[in-house]
């Protein structure tokens, strides 16, 4: 018995699209609930601050409140330098994809990928700082 698959087709045969499809395949799907005031709020203060300089994304230590962090444990410090690695590494994908998109109309009508960034900052932040104290500056 011959199981081989028997196809006369080449596999790396490239299917024309036409110009429509290949468009609307090109655009991102947009989140039709878009943010809240609060997470847009969240996201326009904090980007702002990126791009004027004030956080560096390849800088974690920018987004700690140096103040705050100085007062802490150890331990709290470790904790609070991993999540800035996190951040910094969130925002720099928002970044990417606002600079791609056009700035600020991103937060308009915003992507799921761009929503689950900015509400995985936010609460990661929310709750750090539940547990642990002000020590982010965003």
């Amino acid at each position: 018995m011959n199981n081989s698959f028997q196809n006369d087709k080449p596999l790396n045969q490239v299917v024309d699209i036409d110009p429509e499809t290949q468009e609307m395949l090109n655009e991102p799907v947009v989140d039709p609930e878009g943010f809240t005031e609060e997470e847009m709020t969240f996201i326009q203060t904090t980007m702002q601050k990126v791009y004027d300089g004030t956080f560096n994304l390849l800088n974690p230590s920018s987004l700690i409140n140096s103040a705050e962090y100085d007062k802490a444990e150890e331990m709290v410090q470790g904790k609070a330098d991993i999540n800035a690695v996190n951040f910094c590494s969130k925002l720099r994908q928002i970044k990417d994809l606002m600079d791609i998109s056009g700035g600020e109309t991103l937060f308009v009508k915003p992507s799921f990928q761009v929503r689950n960034l900015v509400q995985s900052v936010k609460y990661q932040k929310e709750t750090f700082e539940e547990s642990y104290g002000d020590l982010f500056l965003i």
